[in-house]
């Protein structure tokens, strides 16, 4: 166990090493119940965002737009299986794969020397990020499903609290409680204003094109 750890932290293993650390950095703040704090919101302009849904953290939503550049990306990442899982379980596995193989092969080619070492990398990253799409295959079946038979909550009207700071441009998240129990949505801001972790605000609309709620400050 001890040689498994100091050969993470040669040089030429160190870069999986830090993804599968930010990993499962990741999922302790989540497990404590951290992970709805700014710094872990992710949101892609390329249309490749974040969903975090109801506590079901991180689901990626690639679309596609008319254009060329998007059309292209949309394809490359389907190549790799993004979007058809939410991305941090995605992720999770390509991480861990990519650390496991990264260790495996340097340590029965320690005598490529580090740069070859670091050079493998490369094609070892591609590689293993289209095999996660084949590991995860049976996730994206499941919540393919889920998506199917799931249902917009009508929260149209409600008041929550930002858990997420947002606005008109920017995703964020909003919690709504409803009998005791806690709900939280991805949100835009309705208009111009800016809204920050902590501010109250009514939910203005539900956009199921985009599958967002539009709110707006409760003293608006």
């Amino acid at each position: 166990m001890w040689q498994v750890i100091l050969e993470s932290f040669t040089l030429y293993n160190i870069i999986p090493t830090i993804l599968l650390g930010v990993v499962l950095l990741y999922w302790l703040v989540f497990l404590i119940g951290l992970a709805d704090l700014d710094f872990l919101h992710i949101d892609f302009d390329s249309h490749a965002e974040v969903d975090l849904h109801a506590d079901v953290d991180a689901h990626a939503d690639v679309d596609s737009d008319a254009g060329h550049s998007s059309g292209g990306l949309h394809g490359v990442l389907s190549i790799f299986g993004l979007g058809k899982v939410p991305l941090m379980i995605w992720f999770s596995f390509f991480a861990l794969l990519f650390w496991g193989s990264s260790l495996a092969i340097n340590h029965f080619t320690q005598e490529l020397g580090v740069l070859i070492h670091m050079l493998l990398l490369i094609p070892l990253f591609l590689v293993i990020a289209f095999v996660t799409r084949f590991v995860t295959a049976p996730f994206a079946k499941l919540f393919k499903s889920l998506d199917a038979v799931a249902k917009p909550l009508d929260l149209v009207g409600k008041i929550g609290m930002v858990t997420i700071g947002s606005s008109s441009t920017r995703m964020g998240q909003v919690e709504v409680r409803i009998d005791g129990d806690v709900i939280r949505v991805n949100a835009k801001v309705h208009g111009s204003h800016q809204m920050k972790r902590g501010d109250e605000a009514v939910i203005f609309e539900y956009d199921s094109t985009t599958k967002l709620y539009y709110i707006t400050p409760k003293n608006f």
